[in-house]
């Protein structure tokens, strides 16, 4: 079977190309395909942005190597920190991170890459979260 490999442009052209109600199957599969290839990329560049979190010579680096935040940030508590965002993951992050003792920003950003990744009842979508909220605050100069 050949491959053929699209990128991004190429797969919105195709799926903007295609009849929304298509009468058959494989047209429904098609659209279904381009929109789950859309998706995985679109996630696969938000993780580009924190690629030093899956490097495994990072791992027994505390993550304020990676993000430094302002003194006030880091003095605040990880239940108003993360009560400012809208996204409802924030709630389920709260409680894991308050039952790791992770009170404090601080606490979080002096646990070891290796430390938050193990965290409990944290998955991929939840570090992701974690860390673009972290990258939000950072320090102008970093």
């Amino acid at each position: 079977m050949a491959r053929v490999a699209l990128d991004l442009p190429h797969l919105q052209y195709i799926l903007a190309h295609l009849p929304d109600h298509p009468d058959h199957m494989i047209g429904k599969q098609a659209r279904g395909i381009i929109q789950n290839s859309i998706s995985a990329i679109n996630k696969s560049n938000e993780q580009l942005e924190f690629e030093w979190f899956s490097d495994p010579s990072n791992q027994d680096l505390p993550l304020k190597n990676f993000i430094q935040l302002p003194p006030e940030v880091l003095n605040s508590s990880v239940t108003d920190f993360f009560s400012t965002f809208k996204n409802p993951v924030y709630v389920r992050v709260i409680n894991a991170l308050l039952r790791r003792g992770c009170k404090y920003i601080r606490d979080l950003t002096e646990l070891t890459i290796f430390q938050f990744g193990s965290t409990r009842n944290l998955g991929d979508r939840s570090h992701l979260a974690i860390l673009q909220a972290l990258n939000e605050k950072k320090n102008p100069s970093s």
